[in-house]
């Protein structure tokens, strides 16, 4: 679906039918449109968009099927008779921008000792809490205020995102309180590797850089030599090696897919800061012939600005399977879209240095490997105990 300000204004849906799909896409971009993906062959582009589309598929013979418009904005226009509507709309609007600049939910975090509750209400007499405006400059005075109170914080952070203050705090801790077995730590590799960089902050590195490890392999040592002790520690840092790895994927020729029939709203709620009114609620006799899929969106305003008003939408999502058959090309295309994404979810946000791919063929499918190699962070934490 299109974003929210978009289905408030208005929007339209079109569709040049599966063979013309790339087509249209390449309009878009000739034209400068932005377009969302319905999931299937279709897109939904702004009401603003459509004269410009049109003619665009005009000179291009492109013919596009068109439906709408959709939208709150729309549907305004359809009621427009009905003044209390807008007005009503435009009088919401303001009380709830208005309310988005104040805080309606604390939450807190990294507390174990103190409770949450405790500390809401010492913020509370601070002049921070539900109700107080969102302005960060007063954070600094609160926060140097509280903890000149209470020694037994070490440090306390503040920030607010929309309507949600997130207040994270570190409880101090005396030296008994430590958990040394939770501190002592050895560095070791996670995988087969060559090391290609190395960056040690704590600990005794037992690796130098082009050296080829093993799984489990010791790379540093939570420990630190010294003249007379050794000092145990938690090894940190970073190892990145160059990883090689096999990725195979397989595509029968002939195969049955799922695809969307229809779709039917089943429900409806809406969010009114945090109490959910339930609108419309339906129920189907064959729950076996459908899958039900929830949407939770909450109304934000250009700039970034968060309201407290949303809906929660579900949806009946009708399939039927459909009968289809690969050749050869067809299925090395497929195979390669399916490759890359897979290489693509392994290497993560290392860097892919090669691959080598070899396509098989057999009676019933198409088989495709690939060989990557790629760079990683292979440091993963050991415990150990000293005895």
């Amino acid at each position: 679906m299109p974003p929210l300000y978009v289905r408030f204004l208005g929007y339209y849906r079109v569709s040049a039918g599966e063979k013309y799909k790339t087509r249209l896409q390449n309009l878009f971009l000739k034209l400068r449109i932005n377009a969302y993906s319905d999931g299937a062959h279709g897109f939904y582009i702004k009401r603003q968009d459509k004269i410009r589309l049109c003619e665009g598929a005009k000179r291009e013979r492109l013919s596009l099927s068109v439906n709408g418009p959709f939208g709150v904005g729309h549907r305004l226009v359809e009621s427009r008779h009905r003044i209390g509507i807008p007005l009503g709309v435009i009088l919401a609007v303001v009380i709830l921008v208005c309310a988005s600049r104040l805080v309606w939910r604390v939450e807190i975090s990294g507390n174990e000792n103190i409770a949450s509750r405790t500390i809401t209400e010492e913020l509370s007499k601070l002049g921070f809490g539900v109700g107080t405006k969102t302005n960060a400059e007063n954070y600094d005075d609160i926060i140097a205020a509280y903890r000149l109170s209470h020694p037994e914080i070490a440090w306390m952070g503040i920030y607010t995102k929309g309507t949600t203050a997130y207040v994270r705090v570190i409880e101090r801790k005396t030296v008994g309180e430590i958990d040394e077995a939770s501190v002592q730590s050895h560095l070791v590799a996670s995988c087969d590797a060559l090391i290609v960089r190395l960056g040690i902050e704590h600990g005794t590195a037992t690796v130098k850089l082009g050296s080829v490890v093993k799984k489990g392999d010791v790379l540093a040592l939570g420990m630190i030599s010294g003249a007379h002790y050794d000092t145990v520690l938690r090894a940190e840092g970073e190892v990145i090696g160059r990883v090689c790895e096999n990725v195979t994927v397989e595509i029968p020729y002939l195969m049955t897919e799922k695809s969307e029939k229809k779709r039917k709203i089943v429900g409806f709620d809406l969010i009114f800061f945090e109490n959910v009114i339930n609108i419309l609620k339906k129920t189907s006799k064959t729950p076996t012939d459908y899958v039900i899929i929830e949407r939770k969106e909450m109304l934000t305003l250009p700039g970034g600005l968060s309201l407290p008003l949303g809906c929660t939408v579900r949806e009946a999502i009708y399939y039927e399977e459909i009968a289809r058959s690969l050749d050869k090309k067809e299925a090395i295309l497929e195979g390669y879209a399916l490759l890359s994404q897979k290489i693509r979810e392994a290497v993560e946000e290392g860097e892919l240095l090669s691959r080598k791919i070899r396509v098989e063929e057999n009676e019933d499918a198409c088989v495709l490997h690939a060989t990557i190699e790629y760079t990683k962070n292979i440091a993963e934490s050991l415990p150990f105990t000293v005895n």
